[in-house]
């Protein structure tokens, strides 16, 4: 006898198997192609596995001069990020452990300059970045730069050191606050010294940056627009300094969707 299903059931089955294609659709996934403000273009290139391949930055000085600096990045036949050289003559290596950048070397001419070293946290966040000069008596740390985030996954302070006779004392503080609810752009960005510092999950609305003394001195406040993405569009940075000066910029950012 043949079984006849009947049109309910189809349908509930039809809509279960909507509902199954709703949930297994993914979220188009974003490159950042280009950033521009007042006189200044910064471009991204990509392989064909989306993996960053070169920053180009263009700046255009108020005489008319212009300064083009790239930086071209190199992978392994794993897919692993090893080296970034530039056409200015320095060349930065990336050693890893644990899949995790724990230095980054720069050469210039083939010789050793500068090691920074990388620590992270147990969200495999970067918290501190020491920095160490080669002199031919060897190796010295120049700087350091902590990190503290909130339970969001955000900066909330950022400290820079300088080392004097091998003691550590405090340079500047940044304090992050007031952030919206959007995509952070630090997971689009590149940072040549360690591309796996990828900053806050979300984006600031204000930074106070304070001097050795602890005094404020600079305040930016960020209003942004957003895409259908979530992702900024464009940001206006208001600059407020403490003896009265302030200014402000645009900064537009264009995407790439894949």
């Amino acid at each position: 006898m043949k079984f006849v299903v009947p049109l309910f059931v189809v349908a509930l089955l039809s809509l279960e198997s909507c509902r199954e294609e709703i949930i297994k659709i993914e979220e188009p996934q974003v490159l950042l192609e280009r950033i521009e403000e007042k006189n200044f273009v910064e471009e991204f290139k990509y392989n064909d596995k989306n993996q960053i391949t070169q920053v180009k930055r263009t700046t255009t000085f108020v005489d008319g001069n212009v300064t083009v600096t790239e930086y071209n990045y190199a992978y392994d036949n794993k897919g692993q990020l090893t080296s970034c050289t530039t056409n200015f003559g320095v060349t930065y290596v990336y050693n890893y452990e644990n899949n995790l950048i724990r230095n980054t070397q720069t050469f210039e001419e083939g010789k050793l300059t500068l090691t920074y070293e990388f620590t992270y946290d147990a969200q495999n966040r970067m918290i501190s970045n020491v920095m160490s000069i080669h002199k031919d008596t060897g190796k010295e740390a120049e700087g350091k730069t902590t990190y503290r985030y909130d339970e969001d996954g955000n900066i909330l302070e950022v400290k820079n050191y300088d080392f004097v006779n091998s003691e550590q004392q405090l340079v500047s503080t940044f304090n992050y606050s007031d952030y919206d609810n959007k995509k952070g752009m630090g997971a689009l960005g590149h940072q040549v010294l360690n591309p796996f510092h990828k900053g806050s999950i979300n984006n600031p609305g204000k930074i106070e940056m304070l001097n050795a003394q602890n005094t404020p001195f600079v305040i930016e406040a960020f209003n942004y627009t957003y895409n259908d993405l979530g992702y900024v569009q464009s940001m206006v940075t208001k600059t407020t300094f403490y003896h009265g000066d302030s200014g402000s910029h645009t900064t537009q950012f264009f995407f790439k969707v894949i």
